[in-house]
């Protein structure tokens, strides 16, 4: 018989309380939670070594977190961008995309953030 392993979620946020109502929630549901409180005054590379050593099934994060610029490929664009509406340092990019407009969407999202 195969063993279920249940999935695994980090869940990141500069909120503690944020992070706790996730991890309660998630953990509800019969998802393992790595939770991530991020510290006053960090910074992106410590968030980022704790995702490559962890590789979480699925990551929730404040996608408007400062010092974090994200750029997201969809092929549903116009539903991604109905869905998530315009935030500072968020670039959303259309599949398939051109690798100067991917280029030009990491250095706008870098500087929004």
């Amino acid at each position: 018989m195969t063993q279920h392993i249940a999935p695994l979620v980090a869940c990141v946020d500069g909120s503690e309380d944020i992070v706790t109502l996730l991890a309660d929630a998630l953990s509800l549901d019969g998802v393992r939670v790595a939770p991530y409180v991020l510290p006053v005054g960090w910074r992106a590379a410590p968030v980022i070594r704790f995702l490559a050593a962890l590789r979480p099934d699925a990551c929730v994060i404040d996608v408007a977190l400062p010092d974090l610029p994200v750029v997201l490929t969809t092929t549903n664009r116009r539903g991604l961008t109905a869905a998530v509406g315009p935030v500072d340092g968020l670039a959303l990019l259309g599949k398939p995309f051109d690798l100067d407009e991917l280029s030009r969407a990491v250095r706008r999202a870098r500087l929004a953030a």
